[in-house]
């Protein structure tokens, strides 16, 4: 799994060495030189990874959720948690974090996403950086009340 927060530290020549990229929209778009502002346009910036070496990508979103891609043509749209915003340090952080976490790199799924996408939710409502990722049972809780809601 890679992750950078300098889009000047990698380059289109090593993606084959990666097997997950996660990026966010800025990144996306500084790597590929496609605005990436709604599905259409982040399926094909992702697909320019992949065509480029990169396994599986995923762009996350914000507010709006994150976006996950591999060369076998999977395409999976998680949309993010309606919540207050109180605090968004480490919130990327955190969802990137709970991904590799609960995947090992190898198998993302839409559990795995929206798994990943509720920690940054619980995150971003409370002040602070790492004292404020949620651990794995406040995640399940969250999950469990969010989707009783429904």
């Amino acid at each position: 799994m890679y992750h950078s927060i300098n889009k000047y530290s990698y380059t289109l020549d090593i993606l084959h060495f990666i097997d997950v990229l996660i990026l966010n929209e800025s990144e996306a778009e500084s790597l590929t030189g496609i605005s990436v502002s709604n599905d259409i346009q982040a399926i094909q910036a992702s697909a320019k990874l992949i065509d480029g070496g990169v396994g599986k990508v995923v762009l996350t979103f914000g507010n709006k959720g994150s976006l996950f891609t591999d060369s076998n043509g999977t395409v999976i749209h998680v949309l993010a948690f309606n919540v207050q915003a109180v605090d968004t340090t480490v919130a990327g952080d955190t969802f990137i974090g709970v991904l590799a976490a609960t995947t090992g790199s190898n198998n993302i799924t839409e559990e795995t996403l929206r798994f990943a996408s509720a920690a940054a939710a619980i995150k971003i409502t409370r002040k602070g950086a790492l004292e404020s990722i949620p651990n794995k049972s406040e995640i399940e809780e969250f999950l469990i009340v969010t989707t009783s809601k429904k």
